[in-house]
């Protein structure tokens, strides 16, 4: 991935601090390292006003009364903290924001009243209450929501030439038209494209004036034509609510193709823009300002992961720190970030991702660096009983999913562990790649589900990535879990830790003979007794492994259940399996054989055994030996 320059805090703004060395930064009710506090907007508007660099504003949680603007040739960047948070509002003179140079632009707020655009300047993911109107010049909206009488949006040309570029923006409110536009004077011309973009509720769409041009693709509008255009209502969620309804036809209907670099990445409220909205499995571009989210994934119940979701701990707000999560043992810098952090010119996943997916404050990544991985053990001893009878199943799910365009693909991996730490068996999820991600910087909900293979003691669970390119592992993980399930139930716990109740002692099932004869009928006995003061019955799994061949890895060869009262000693008859049966009778006696018992009592104890085998043919291979 891409080397990140440093951050200024977690903020979900989406710019670097300052074009060059030697503009200035200006926050208002906001913290931010290398900027210059004032008390209100129009201070900070003001201060930038009197520089000729294109000057940063960072406003925070507030409502300011303008009129607010910049000066010709003092261009300046107006960066709130979002809609619902950054509002400025109209003075007397009915105007909200003047962005008079080309260079400037404003994001990540809210408009009560009259926005003028005076020539190429721009505005992204923000709701304007009123109007828009542009004087001239290269002006573009993008993630934009306009509401009012019509027209909400009126296009001029001082200039000779004037283009004005709507993308996934909305229109709402009433009157003949939504878009009034025209010259009116020789030579000169205005141009409006309008691209996943919704005029709604006036009579007509668009209103054009002697030199004035429309064209449009993937939007929705009165009278619409062109075959990526729909006439259709766009089912809006309410007179005053622009968000599309889960049955509009206009969701996953925009433009499709991954989000690029010089698109707005958010809608009009932050949220990612382009998301699995009808839940086809593929996310897409809604037309309109607003993408609808889907329902966050549920929270998997049963986890028996600790720290799950990286909401332990204090997460990095930068990329160049690499704190360890707590509860995961971790290799390299794996590290776990705030949702929001931003670190050069684009940010990690939004807090609005955290919220649409449910996930908390902060996820876990790659982190600096290019080799770091995460792992987790959850132990399994108390359900062995049933798991050596093959009664078990987990299931791993996991938010997984990366930067933009980066190919840092995570991976989740369940790997089943035996009694000696071996490898039993693996699941995975993952890579989620950036074609799925649509190029958009968030995290995608991916599971699977297998069952436990016999003699399973453990299970890690390790989050790493594909082999990272670039400083940084941009491999996103969060809500990972691991669901174990025994015959469709919770697996067995401990009683202690469940009722809290004295127990007695249980010391599990003793194994009398380390040699265990092979009968004419292919069966294995080995001979096993329980305590005599053990609560209930002694009740479990006996398991039997062996090598079939010189250098074959050693398997499972015979299994049963078995019950034994308490003070008994029992003689087990156990059947082999077909393989070990074709070995056995071409040999005296089968290699590197160990014995496993998993047994519960009376009370709920569950205890594990294990030791060497040996497996030979009874005397004459044909009785029952001993």
């Amino acid at each position: 991935m891409r080397a990140r320059l440093a951050a200024f805090g977690a903020l979900a703004l989406c710019a670097a601090l300052a074009a060059r060395a030697d503009a200035a930064t200006y926050c208002v009710e906001v913290a931010a390292a290398g900027c210059v506090a004032k008390d209100t907007a129009a201070d900070a508007f003001a201060a930038a006003r009197a520089d000729a660099e294109r000057d940063t504003i960072l406003l925070g949680r507030l409502s300011g009364d303008g009129p607010f603007a910049d000066a010709r040739g003092r261009p300046v960047r107006v960066l709130g903290l979002g809609a619902e948070a950054t509002r400025l509002r109209a003075g007397s003179t009915g105007l909200a924001l003047r962005l008079l140079d080309p260079g400037s632009s404003a994001a990540h707020l809210r408009l009560d009243g009259l926005l003028q655009i005076d020539a190429g300047a721009e505005l992204r993911s923000a709701v304007v209450d009123g109007r828009v109107r542009v004087r001239g010049g290269t002006a573009a909206l993008s993630s934009v929501v306009v509401s009012g009488p019509g027209p909400v949006l009126q296009a001029g040309c001082e200039d000779a030439t004037a283009r004005v570029a709507l993308d996934h923006v909305t229109l709402t409110g009433s009157g003949e038209d939504g878009v009034s536009a025209g010259c009116g004077v020789a030579g000169r011309s205005i141009a409006i494209t309008a691209e996943n973009s919704i005029v709604w509720g006036f009579a007509r769409a668009f209103a054009s004036g002697p030199g004035a041009g429309v064209a449009a693709a993937y939007s929705a509008y009165p009278g619409a034509t062109g075959d990526t255009n729909l006439a259709a209502d766009p089912l809006l969620a309410g007179p005053a609510d622009a968000r599309l309804r889960p049955e509009s036809p206009l969701v996953d209907a925009g433009r499709p193709g991954a989000l690029g670099d010089e698109e707005s990445h958010e809608d009009a409220l932050g949220f990612v823009r382009a998301v699995d909205g009808n839940g086809d499995g593929t996310p897409r571009r809604d037309v309109g300002a607003l993408e609808l989210q889907p329902p966050p994934p549920a929270v998997a119940a049963g986890n028996v992961l600790s720290n799950p979701g990286a909401e332990a701990g204090t997460a990095a707000e930068d990329d160049t720190s690499s704190p360890a999560p707590p509860a995961w043992t971790r290799t390299g810098a794996f590290t776990f970030v705030r949702y929001g952090t931003v670190a050069g010119p684009f940010p990690f996943p939004s807090r609005r991702v955290g919220e649409a997916l449910g996930a908390g404050d902060a996820f876990f990544a790659g982190g600096p660096g290019t080799d770091g991985s995460a792992t987790q053990v959850a132990d399994l001893h108390d359900a062995a009983p049933e798991i050596d009878r093959g009664r078990g199943t987990a299931a791993l799910s996991a938010l997984l999913g990366g930067y933009r365009s980066s190919g840092d693909g995570a991976i989740a991996e369940a790997e089943f562990r035996g009694p000696a730490g071996g490898v039993l068996g693996s699941v995975r999820i993952g890579p989620v790649g950036a074609a799925e991600r649509a190029g958009a910087s968030t995290l995608l909900p991916r599971s699977v589900e297998a069952a436990i293979p016999p003699l399973t003691r453990t299970i890690a669970v390790t989050l790493r990535s594909t082999p990272a390119s670039g400083g940084y592992d941009d491999a996103y993980f969060d809500a990972v879990a691991l669901v174990p399930r025994m015959d469709g139930a919770a697996p067995h716990a401990a009683p202690l830790a469940v009722t809290g109740r004295r127990l007695r002692p249980f010391a599990g099932v003793a194994l009398i003979a380390r040699r265990a004869a092979v009968d004419s009928r292919r069966r294995v006995w080995v001979r096993m007794a329980c305590p005599t003061r053990t609560v209930g019955r002694c009740r479990g799994v006996v398991t039997v492994t062996a090598r079939l061949a010189a250098r074959a890895p050693e398997r499972r060869i015979a299994s049963r259940r078995f019950a034994l009262r308490p003070g008994r000693a029992r003689r087990l008859p156990i059947r082999l399996t077909r393989a070990a049966r074709r070995a056995i009778g071409e040999r005296r006696r089968l290699r590197g054989g160990h014995f496993y018992v998993a047994v519960r009592d009376g009370q709920g104890v569950t205890r594990t055994s294990a030791g060497p085998l040996r497996v030979v043919r009874g005397t004459g291979f044909g009785g029952r030996g001993g």
